[in-house]
This record gives structure tokens, sequence and C-alpha cells, in this order.
């Protein structure tokens, strides 16, 4: 039996031979070793690549061939094939061998792959609202067919990130400016093939978003929802309807989502509107119990109670602080009983100071869309001042140039009326409701029940006046 050993030596042996009777080198038989061959184990397109490297002995050119050994190879010094037309699903072989510089062959290498399916699935049927007068608006989609029910989704290109998911709808989670915004959608399936794009176009005109921001909520069902949430508030123990996260913040484009009261986006004209009521009531009763002769002892142990809400209850609350104030103050420089001219004093930018007692009437915080209100105080500046479109200082057309309090005034400001009713707040004639609601003429303030009150009107009428003075 001849060994491999004794073969390599049978070899030798003849070389030496025919080089010691011929004077020349013999032919060398000997092949390369077969190239390494190697691929993609699962190629779920087309167009696999294989790659390939020596094993030694070679002279780096090579041949190939697919899927079998005795047809016609492609010789190449490359290292890498990739088909360049389809392949059929199945088992695909390469076959590759090196030549030496003698020209023998060697052995072939060879690996295998196996393709897949290679059919994508049909794109995506997407939908969405043709007009949508939001910023943030829904798009839609089913799978056409193919597909095992993953997709992925980009918004206004196809180039940059996608982003996959099972579920088949899209809402942005910002804010999206006017304009036409596509989204394209596509599905994969089992094998991993992405179909095309589906895609539909969304045109954000906004107008009429932008309208219901200016307007305030001028529908007539919102603005009065909004006056009733403040008035039926009743802190500290009943339903706060406006506080923190259950502060309504509607995002579908609509006009209702859009309203505002020239600071506000969360409290609408209607909620402000019913503060303001409270806080003229509040001023009104205040002044009251401030003009007397035991206004220092009242002032001194007087507390104030702050809801944080912008409530009906609230706006009566930052009134009777301020009103019991100038109360004080036209007592105690021998003012007649006038609480109508104290307040408009006020809302035209009058702060007065009572050194014996350390403090005076300021400026009323309130609220911003988006702030919880728990987390701030009213009359602290870790919130801004209301704007004079939506502020309790905003004064009657014709005002006083001059205070009658001007010797204990500590800030005296002139403001001026707004011209013109863009983001003005909306004083609507009152509802039947309404009306029945302030029809009444306590005895006592809520806030202090030891005096009884010397006004003689109702809460009606007061308000009525107030409405009043606002036209003029």
């Amino acid at each position: 039996m001849k060994t491999a050993r004794s073969y390599a030596i049978s070899l030798a042996t003849i070389s030496f031979v025919v080089l010691f009777l011929t004077g020349c080198p013999p032919f060398d038989y000997m092949p390369p070793a077969a190239p390494i061959v190697t691929g993609t184990t699962l190629a779920n397109g087309t167009t696999p690549t294989w790659s390939w490297s020596s094993s030694g002995g070679g002279n780096g050119t090579f041949s190939y061939q697919l899927n079998g050994e005795t047809g016609e190879w492609t010789v190449t010094t490359a290292t890498t094939y990739t088909p360049d037309f389809t392949l059929p699903i199945g088992t695909h072989i390469l076959y590759v061998q090196e030549s030496d510089s003698a020209g023998n062959w060697s052995t072939s290498g060879s690996f295998s792959i196996a393709v897949s399916d290679h059919t994508p699935p049909a794109a995506p049927f997407v939908t969405g609202t043709t007009l949508a007068n939001g910023t943030t608006p829904t798009w839609s989609w089913s799978s056409s067919g193919g597909g095992n029910g993953t997709f992925s989704y980009q918004l206004n290109s196809e180039t940059g990130e996608w982003t996959v998911t099972i579920a088949t709808t899209y809402t942005p989670d910002f804010a999206l400016p006017a304009g036409t915004h596509t989204l394209y959608v596509q599905e994969c399936d089992s094998a991993g093939n992405w179909s095309l794009s589906g895609s539909f176009s969304v045109v954000l005109s906004i107008n009429e978003y932008n309208i219901g921001y200016e307007d305030g909520f001028y529908t007539d069902s919102k603005y009065w929802e909004g006056y009733d949430d403040s008035y039926l508030t009743e802190p500290p123990d009943g339903p706060i309807l406006y506080r923190g996260s259950e502060i309504p913040a509607l995002d579908d484009g609509s006009y209702e989502a859009g309203y505002y009261d020239g600071l506000w986006q969360a409290y609408n004209d209607g909620y402000f509107v019913s503060y303001d009521y409270g806080f003229t009531i509040g001023f009104s009763e205040g002044y009251d119990i401030g003009y007397h002769p035991d206004w220092y002892a009242f002032l001194i142990n007087d507390a104030h109670s702050e809801y944080y809400d912008g409530s009906f209850m609230d706006g009566y609350q930052d009134g009777f602080s301020e009103g019991s104030v100038f109360g004080a103050v036209d007592y105690k420089i021998g003012l007649p009983f006038d609480w109508e001219d104290a307040m408009w004093d006020y809302r035209s930018g009058t702060d007065v100071f009572i050194d014996e007692v350390g403090f005076g009437s300021g400026e009323i915080y309130l609220y911003e869309c988006g702030i919880d209100p728990n987390a701030y105080y009213a009359k602290t500046k870790s919130v801004r001042p209301k704007t004079r479109s939506g502020s309790v200082r905003l004064p009657r057309e014709g005002a006083a140039a001059s205070s009658p309090r001007a010797s204990v005034a500590s800030v005296m400001k002139q403001l001026e009326k707004a011209e013109g009713t863009e983001g003005q707040v909306s004083y609507r004639a009152l509802t039947d409701a309404a009306r029945t609601d302030l029809d009444i003429r306590p005895e006592y303030s809520p806030r202090f029940s030891e005096r009884s009150l010397k006004l003689t009107d109702t809460w009606l009428q007061r308000i009525e006046r107030y409405r009043a003075s606002l036209t003029q």
C-alpha cells in the first residue's frame, strides 16, 4: 500500500532522476490547496455575496462556478462574487478553485447559501385627515397583503431613520407647522423583505385652530362651560375642575382646541370672566369690611386663603384682599364709602400701602396653560402677571388721571385701555342661569362673619354696573 509519504518520496526520486539524466528540473504537478469559501448563511434577498481566500500554494488567480463544476468557469483575481441576476428560492453553491504558477488548478472549495422568499409585501394602504386644523394630525394604515404586521414609518422623508412598530396609527408628539406633511409606511414579511412605501399627505392650515386661539372660545357652549366650571369650583372642599393634570388640553386641531384669553390657554374666556366677577364681588365686600373704625385689628388678623385654581372663589379671595386694604385706606384718610371708585383706582394701576400694618395692595398673579397651579403661590413672582388682555387691571375708558389716594399710594401707573379687540376678553350677556346664581345679597362675607355687610345691593347688581363700566 502506497502512503502519501511514500508517494511524496517517489516524486522526489523521479525528480532527481529526471534532473540527473536531462539536466533540467522536473515539471510541477503539485496543485494548490482548495480555497476557503464563505458567505451569508441565510440571505433574504436575491443576490447574496460569496467571498474566498487562498489556502496556500496558489498565485491568486481563481475561477468560480455557481451550482456546478462541469460547466464554464469564470477566471478572476477578485475574492468576492455577487450575482448580477435574481437567484430563485433554494440552495445555491459556489465552487472556487485557485491556480498556481505552473498552471495547476486546485480542487474546489465551496459554500452553500440558502436563498429564501425575496418577494416583498405590497405597500401598506395609508390614510389620514385630508385637512387638519390643528398641529398633531393622525395617520392610520393597514396591510395590503404579504406582510407579517411589522411596519416602519417615517415623516416627510424616506431617507432618514425609520421607526419600527406593530401599531397601525401615528400621531406626532410635537406640533407640526402649517403646510403639507407626508407619512411613509412600509411593511415587512417573515423573510425580512420590506415593501415599498405607502404614503398619505395631510395639509395643515391651522386656520380654525388659530382663530379659536385668538378668540378665546367664542363658541357659546364652550364659553359658558368654562364659566360654570369656574363658578362651581368651591374650594377648599369642592371639586377643583381646572387644576394640575386635570387642566384640559385639547390638541385635535379644532376651534375648541385653540381657546385663549390673552394669557391662559387652559382657562378660556368664560373661566376668566367668572374669576373676574368673583374678584369684583370680593373687592366690594372686602372694602365694606375694611371701611370700619376697627380696620387695623381686622387687617392684622385677616388671612388670605389662596386656592391656586383661578375659580370664582379664588377671584373673590383675591378681590377681598385688595378691597379690604383700599377700604381701610379710605376710612383712614376720610374718603366717602365708594368701593367702585376704589376698585377702578386699583384696576387703573394704583397700589396703596398702610404703614401701621406694614403691607398694602399689590399685583394679582394668575396661572398659565400647562402649569400646575399647586406648584405656585398666586401673589409671588414665580409666575408671570397676567397681560392686559386678560387682567383684573383693565381700566375704564376715561378713568381719572390722578388718584384721590395719592398720599398713601405706593405705586401709581395709569394703564391705558388697549386699542382694538384682538386678544381682549369677551364679557358676554349673562345667561338666565348665571343671573339667577348672582341674584343674591349675603348678609355676611364668606371671608369674615363677625360683622354684617353694609352693602345693600345684590351681587348681580354689582356685576351689571361693572359690566356697564367695561363698555364706557
